[in-house]
């Protein structure tokens, strides 16, 4: 972690988020945000040892530079399928990165 800190710390700090669900929006806290903290990342939402929020508004996405999807269980092409479905992609076409990531 300590490699990743040095690696970073000289880059301007971005917002991010990290999604373990979809519908409904379900963001991360706990460990996760520690591990962005330390990418010299600032979550928009979920705390250091705090649970997973329930985002009730895609809005609040919005000011999120980079967008981690990683959807417990589901496939990268389930994720994408979902994000079409749902009118994700849309919502969120002004964040500058969006990641898929299987978390299987």
């Amino acid at each position: 972690m300590n490699e990743v800190r040095l690696a970073t710390e000289h880059l301007p700090r971005r917002t991010a988020s990290h999604l373990e669900w979809l519908a409904p929006i379900m963001g991360s806290g706990y460990w996760i945000a520690e591990l962005f903290d330390v990418a010299n990342c600032e979550m928009v939402h979920g705390t250091k040892g705090g649970h997973c929020p329930t985002l009730s508004d895609p809005a609040t996405l919005d000011e999120a530079d980079v967008l981690l999807l990683s959807p417990c269980g589901f496939s990268i092409q389930r994720t994408h399928y979902e994000l079409k479905s749902l009118g994700l992609l849309e919502k969120w076409k002004n964040v500058r990165m969006i990641y898929m990531n299987v978390c299987m």
